[in-house]
């Protein structure tokens, strides 16, 4: 899903503002959106899988730490979005998406994944 939004994003980012449909663009960001919230809903359950490996504090140990990532993260992401909204065109801040997907996208492809079956 990762790559969707590196794809979609990238598509709005190296077209050129008058030779891209208002739907186009509509569906671009509806596909990005989308892969955020995909990839929401898999990190969520892979917490779920991590805070029932510890249950006495992993759970609560565990949702502060990604509440406090996601805080940092808006944090930042509000700090540069205002800031290349300030100095550059809009492409640029969709090139920039592009790229935080393609990364999320590497990351996912070397985690380790393994579903162990219990009892």
């Amino acid at each position: 899903m990762a790559f969707l939004q590196f794809l979609s994003m990238v598509v709005l980012g190296l077209t050129e503002t008058n030779d891209l449909s208002e739907s186009a663009a509509t569906w671009m960001l509806f596909m990005s959106n989308l892969s955020i919230a995909f990839s929401d809903v898999i990190v969520d359950s892979l917490m779920v899988i991590q805070a029932r490996k510890f249950p006495e504090d992993g759970s609560e140990d565990l949702t502060s730490f990604s509440w406090t990532c996601s805080a940092v993260g808006g944090f930042l992401g509000s700090i540069a979005a205002a800031y290349m909204a300030e100095n550059y065109e809009p492409r640029y801040s969709f090139l920039f998406e592009s790229v935080m997907g393609f990364v999320i996208a590497l990351v996912a492809l070397r985690m380790d994944v393994t579903l162990e079956k219990e009892g």
